[in-house]
């Protein structure tokens, strides 16, 4: 007995710890636990032996202890700043502050082995104490309203990895310095409306520009390149923009894309823009255009109140186009059949001319505009009021021409109307109100002096 007793011991010194002995407890035992002991002697040898039978795991040496990055209980990974990080599909995002303190922010490429790709939405927004942020290579995008209304950002440094700055990133940060890179492709609606910068060099790699993405701010130069979509409103009322370079092959410039640009001075449009949205260059006081082409569309008010030197049209599509503009050189080429209405209300008009497939002149379209002469080579219709109180001095309309009401009323300059056809015609067309303007309104033309194909009608 004493002998199996000591040979048991020996077992149970083998045995894991899970067994029913103890490395350190005393040798006697009850004698339930002895019997217990007894029967599970033989199967417990067994396990013991194979134990003892099997290799030692080796740890995995290509897997390194950095490529599981400390979650934290919150769920975030923190880097050596206190910055917060978020895994995602084995990437990191920037997710916030933190525990952080510092003003000057560095975006790590990598954390705990795992490389950080972007920064997630609103992780900045609205801190206060902000100055910097650099961001390492590897990261590809900015999240919409990440770092919005950070009063003190003045700096920012992108990596060339950078693809996507989306909306509101840095809306009324009152950034001083920053370049974009050379493969950025997305600039989000007002991701940098309110921005202190004076220059900002656009890269041709940007695909798409949103809308409002440079309102109100302070930027004095900017160049556009070709490939751009643009959004509406991108420059609007960008007051200290004086220079603007666009880039051969840019076809659309949506509507106020330069509204309220007061210091806007000098614009070069390719010839390539095809359209020009509504209110595009309104109120651009002080810009000059040299030479603008317009070859289909021109929106509402798009060059109110602007100077242009030589403008060539051959689009149909004109409403409210040129109110109040000045414009030295005015041609409508040949195939234009329509001038629409408003186009050219109050606008100075040094030069015209007019095409003879010109067939439609729409009510109001020179209303109030200061024009000395018109010259019309094909027979046309012209709208209700369409001189009306312009300083028109002379006009020619071939034979066939009909004027609906008031086309003339309040010409005070007007002298001489060239008419093609007789002077029954005239009177015809004059007389009733399906060809022309009523009594009240020919009494306007009292200093005007009628010359007709056959005859000379000369003011009462």
């Amino acid at each position: 007995k004493t002998r199996k007793t000591r040979k048991t011991k020996k077992t149970t010194t083998t045995t894991p710890k899970s067994a029913n002995t103890k490395e350190n407890e005393p040798r006697t035992t009850t004698a339930k636990q002895t019997a217990g002991l007894f029967t599970s002697t033989k199967e417990d040898t067994r396990t013991t032996n194979t134990t003892k039978t099997e290799s030692p795991v080796e740890p995995d040496s290509s897997v390194e202890p950095d490529d599981i990055p400390a979650i934290n209980a919150d769920g975030f990974v923190y880097d050596e700043n206190g910055l917060k990080y978020a895994l995602r599909d084995g990437s990191l995002w920037l997710a916030g502050r933190g525990n952080c303190t510092q003003t000057d922010i560095v975006v790590l490429s990598r954390v705990g082995g795992k490389p950080v790709i972007g920064v997630f939405s609103s992780a900045f927004s609205g801190d206060a104490t902000i100055e910097s942020v650099t961001f390492s290579e590897g990261i590809t995008s900015i999240g919409s309203s990440s770092f919005l209304k950070c009063k003190k950002l003045k700096t920012v440094n992108f990596p060339s990895t950078l693809k996507k700055i989306d909306m509101s990133a840095f809306h009324s940060a009152p950034i001083t310095s920053m370049v974009l890179p050379d493969g950025l492709e997305y600039i989000g609606k007002a991701a940098f409306l309110g921005i202190q910068m004076k220059r900002l060099p656009i890269p041709d790699s940007v695909k798409t520009i949103g809308k409002s993405a440079f309102k109100l701010s302070a930027l004095e130069e900017v160049s556009i390149p070709a490939c751009a979509t643009l959004g509406t409103g991108i420059f609007h009322k960008c007051s200290a923009l004086k220079t603007v370079t666009l880039a051969d092959g840019l076809t659309d410039i949506p509507s106020q894309t330069f509204e309220g640009c007061t210091s806007l001075t000098t614009l070069n449009l390719p010839d390539s823009i095809v359209n020009v949205g509504d209110r595009a260059f309104s109120e651009c006081k002080k810009l000059v255009i040299k030479q603008l082409t317009l070859r289909h569309n021109c929106g509402s008010d798009a060059f109110s109140n602007t100077r242009l030197q030589n403008v060539d049209i051959y689009a149909n599509q004109l409403n409210r186009s040129f109110m109040h503009a000045s414009i030295q050189n005015l041609t409508i080429h040949e195939g234009v059949t329509t001038i629409g209405k408003d186009v050219f209300t109050n606008a100075v008009i040094k030069q015209l001319s007019l095409p003879s497939t010109l067939s439609t002149v729409d009510g109001y379209a020179f209303y109030g505009s200061y024009v000395d002469e018109v010259v019309f080579t094909g027979p046309v219709t012209l709208g209700h009021s369409a001189f009306m109180r312009s300083t028109i001095k002379s006009i020619t309309l071939p034979a066939g021409s009909r004027l609906q009401h008031y086309v003339f009323d309040d010409c005070e300059k007007l002298e001489t109307i060239r008419y093609g056809g007789t002077m029954q015609e005239w009177h015809r067309m004059i007389q009733f109100p399906a060809y022309g303007f009523n009594i009240q309104a020919y009494d306007e033309l009292y200093n005007a002096t009628i010359i007709c194909s056959d005859g000379t009608i000369y003011p009462k």
